[in-house]
């Protein structure tokens, strides 16, 4: 591995932790345009040497590449039109691996059969069919395709300190912006709130869980915030957070990154995931209560509390009652959303009864230690990506990157 520049003991930019240089006779060619996994931001690979990847230009075709790639949602319906004058029948493509970029995104079951379809019916010669996904692994059937799967990845993916979308949290003209995002600092005074339940797109989960809080008694008890939205019978408003904190991120879409505000003023994440595919998957929104130091409710699939078990992180069950987490569920199901919703808010009302100051204060050497292995995971001991490059390109790329960026806590 070779050293990266520092400035002031500093890494010099986050964007470039890390990179990858390609061997010379290694061609790519992208369907529509360039993906953003051979870009420096949102943690790509940061591929250097460019001019070994060509983005639809007809003078190319006909001719033989080592990886064809598309990113997965030009794939989806609402966009084939854009790319049909490309993915068929009049253009021949050669390759070694034709490949399906969904880079930070998790296929859904049913997407790979129709991929399957629409490249049957293409002149795409191909070796390998591959797809890139932040995944520990994909439970469906896989149809011939290989999946790239790493332990924890998608916390790793998500987190990582060359992801500019989630490690842009500091303030502006600060040295800070150029470290990673170490969580925040212990603080052993009393917090606003009991809890934070912040949700953007509302999905049926996401209504389901603001219409039961909004029904109970704990509405005032937590930093909520939600669009209007209707379900079937049930509907909630556009509820917004008052305040400097909650205007920041509305104003710049920083919905992606953690929230210091709220890590250090309520003891609770009640984190509402993203609508997932079909299967455990997960993503940036899980890990951020423990760089919060809160306890976290994660209000996903079944089987989250026992995956972050797994990985060793304490998931605080002698205090918390994650019974919610056995309910089996679609995430589009109304039935189970209220089911699951309704006995999130029941053991917020439990909890609101307690001295959750005391047991903050009793807990901190947990909360750390939750903190420093997220930490370790995600930036220290976080492999991910050079084991992309590898299954990626195999011995045709050299991987670059520098481990010993700084880690600071707001």
């Amino acid at each position: 591995m070779n050293n990266l520049v520092y400035q002031n003991n500093k890494v010099a930019s986050s964007l470039e932790q890390q990179y990858t240089v390609l061997k010379d006779d290694f061609k790519i060619f992208c369907i529509k345009n360039m993906n953003t996994i051979f870009e420096p931001q949102y943690n790509g690979l940061n591929v250097k040497n460019r001019e070994n990847i060509f983005e639809q230009d007809i003078k190319h075709f006909d001719k033989h590449f080592n990886i064809v790639m598309i990113h997965g949602y030009d794939l989806v319906k609402s966009n084939l039109n854009n790319i049909k004058n490309i993915f068929n029948k009049n253009v021949s493509l050669e390759c070694d691996d034709f490949i399906i970029d969904m880079y930070g995104e998790r296929p859904a079951p049913g997407w790979i059969s129709e991929w399957d379809k629409l490249l049957e019916k293409s002149n795409i010669k191909y070796k390998r069919k591959r797809i890139i996904s932040p995944i520990d692994e994909y439970p469906h059937d896989k149809n011939g395709w290989e999946i790239f799967t790493y332990p924890f990845s998608g916390p790793r993916f998500y987190c990582h300190p060359n992801n500019s979308e989630f490690q842009d949290v500091w303030p502006e003209n600060s040295e800070q912006k150029n470290t990673a995002f170490g969580g925040v600092a212990w603080n052993p005074k009393k917090k606003d709130k009991l809890f934070t339940c912040l949700n953007g797109e509302m999905y049926v989960h996401r209504t389901a869980m603001v219409y039961n809080i909004i029904r109970s008694n704990i509405l005032n008890l937590g930093y909520v915030s939600s669009n209007l939205k209707t379900f079937y019978d049930i509907s909630v408003p556009n509820l917004k957070i008052e305040g400097e904190a909650f205007d920041k991120i509305a104003k710049n879409r920083i919905r992606f990154r953690p929230n210091p505000f709220f890590m250090k003023n309520s003891y609770i994440d009640v984190v509402t995931w993203s609508g997932a595919p079909g299967y455990l998957a997960c993503d940036e929104k899980s890990v951020k209560p423990f760089l919060g130091l809160q306890f976290p409710i994660l209000y996903g699939y079944h089987g989250i509390i026992q995956y972050f078990k797994d990985f060793g992180f304490d998931m605080f069950e002698d205090i918390i009652d994650h019974s919610y987490d056995k309910v089996d569920m679609s995430i589009w199901n109304y039935d189970e959303n209220m089911i699951k919703s309704k006995m999130i808010v029941k053991e917020l009302e439990r909890l609101s009864k307690l001295d959750m100051h005391k047991i903050y204060l009793d807990c901190k050497d947990r909360l750390i230690k939750n903190r420093e292995l997220m930490i370790e995971m995600c930036y220290t001991n976080n492999k991910r990506n050079e084991s992309l490059v590898e299954w990626l390109f195999g011995d045709n790329a050299t991987f670059y990157s520098d481990p010993n960026f700084v880690c600071e806590q707001i």
